[in-house]
């Protein structure tokens, strides 16, 4: 991707590597740019009210202009969104052409929105500044032993072989995951070796969060380019898991002079340092990076940005990542059927939930999918509109990406305890009292790194991804049992969150 005539290079490091922590007499002079960033609207604010309507609107209207129009109409966007993103699911359910088409044209619509602001803003679309040094690099070597097997905690256990292929077993047959995750698993215990993907570079943006798969790709060995901000506690968290591991971890030096780097105000110098870091290995781009409003589709802007400058430089780049299960989903037409099984299959208890339904109009314990539907509809109002439209782009990306040839990784993780998830009062009661619907909610450890062995296991594998709407997805869904429950799982919402107040009392995580 060649510089524009007269555009701003955002990258200006010099090229050193170091072996330790790094002393940097004097970082380089900012540039004028403040980053990937909402355009000013009329009030002279960046809002993303109107930015993430157009986007999730722009998308559908090629497919369902109707659909587009409603979207367009929403008033009360903060609680209105939810109908909009299950509108912009349901358009793609047709055909693969359509799943691709509502992809690129919601990504084209983001990039044309988005800028890139300073003392005066750039659309990301041509946003384009020449390919700089790619900087300094902090150089970590893992101290711990190799793991030359797949081990998943769980419980206060440490599953391996056939322990675990016969607890994978149980979750298929429960329901908590897709039948695929069985088969995925299989391989990776049948063939460990996989797990240093040898030949691979793993750029993990968002290293330190809790969901990231940096834990265990450092534990198995893996060449992994850690990237998370520059702040010295996330940081220390960044070495401790790098020392822990057995491979050689490599950190960016950002614009500050210290270890670590700003997605949103560094996504050129991060593509460059990236490109650099992977040499001749196959790049794999990951993006686990979370953050609360806003800055969550600055965010997914910015990675964007970022696979498409290093999509121009190399033969394949692989997108990874994890879709939230509090989304909605094209699923399997066996998913649908199993779950219209257990709602014809409540007996006494549909006569008991009568009263409730009547009362509430039949918004409380609807089932989980119909008008003949194949919509997985699991979004939470309470995690708002940003959150939303932020993981629908990741989802187009890795859509895209699919589409154009590069291997994609994008499974649905399953609701875990995290630590924003236990930040929100109403979804943290919510998740104590899943289990009443027979949701599993999994413990961070058991969760990351079992996402992060069928990472692995997509990325040995071969063949088009996109061989149905929704496959990409739902293949190797760990959706908890979300999916496959009588009910739609928000009009439990409100019963699961009564019953896990109860339970739960100060707010405090369960063990695990």
């Amino acid at each position: 991707m060649p510089g524009s005539a007269g555009s701003v290079s955002l990258c200006d490091m010099t090229n050193t590597s170091h072996t330790g922590h790094p002393s940097i007499a004097a970082p380089p002079a900012r540039p004028a740019w403040s980053g990937v960033d909402l355009p000013v609207d009329a009030s002279g604010g960046r809002t993303s009210t109107a930015v993430a309507r157009e986007i999730l609107a722009a998308a559908v209207r090629g497919i369902d202009p109707a659909a587009a129009a409603r979207i367009d109409g929403t008033d009360d966007w903060r609680s209105g969104y939810v109908h909009a993103v299950r509108a912009a699911t349901i358009a793609t359910g047709d055909s693969v052409h359509d799943e691709i088409t509502v992809a690129r044209d919601g990504l084209a619509a983001m990039r044309r929105l988005m800028v890139h602001a300073g003392k005066t803003d750039v659309a990301l679309q041509i946003f384009d500044p020449p390919f700089a040094d790619p900087g300094d690099t902090l150089e970590i070597p893992g101290r711990g032993p190799a793991v030359d097997q797949l081990e998943i905690p769980y419980r206060g256990e440490i599953l391996r072989g056939t322990a675990l292929l016969e607890q994978v077993g149980r979750w298929v047959e429960d329901g908590i995951v897709q039948p695929g995750v069985a088969d995925a698993i299989a391989r990776i215990v049948a063939h460990p070796r996989r797990l240093r993907l040898e030949g691979r570079s793993i750029a993990v943006i968002g290293a330190a969060g809790e969901m990231s798969p940096f834990r265990a790709l450092a534990s198995w060995g893996a060449d992994v380019l850690a990237i998370d901000v520059p702040s010295g506690r996330v940081q220390d968290a960044v070495t401790a898991i790098a020392e822990h591991g057995s491979g050689t971890t490599a950190v960016p030096i950002g614009t500050s002079g210290v270890p670590g780097a700003d997605l949103v105000t560094e996504p050129c110098e991060l593509a460059d340092w990236i490109h650099a870091r992977a040499g001749d290995n196959e790049l794999v781009l990951g993006m686990y990076a979370y953050a609360d409003r806003a800055m969550h589709l600055r965010l997914s802007a910015a990675f964007d940005l970022i696979r498409e400058r290093l999509t121009a430089r190399r033969r394949s780049v692989a997108v990874a990542g994890l879709a939230t299960p509090t989304d909605a989903f094209v699923v399997p037409g066996r998913t649908v059927a199993r779950a219209e099984r257990a709602w014809e299959g409540r007996g006494w208890r549909a006569v008991a939930q009568l009263p409730l339904r009547v009362a509430s109009g039949g918004r409380l314990l609807a089932p989980a999918y119909r008008d003949g539907e194949d919509i997985a509809d699991v979004l939470v109002p309470q995690q708002g509109p940003n959150y939303a439209v932020a993981k629908r782009v990741q989802r187009w990306i890795a859509t895209d990406a699919a589409a154009s040839g590069h291997p994609a990784s994008f499974n649905v993780a399953p609701a875990s305890w995290t630590r924003s998830v236990l930040k929100n009062r109403v979804l943290a009661s919510a998740y104590a009292g899943a289990d009443i619907f027979g949701i599993e909610v999994f413990a961070p450890e058991t969760a990351r790194t079992l996402m992060a062995a069928l990472l692995v296991d997509d990325l040995h594998r071969t063949g088009d991804r996109l061989t149905a709407p929704g496959v990409l997805f739902s293949d190797l869904a760990v959706h908890g049992g979300l999916w496959n429950r009588a009910y739609e799982p928000r009009s439990g919402l409100g019963l699961a969150a009564a019953i896990g107040a109860l339970r739960r009392g100060p707010a405090r995580r369960p063990s695990a």
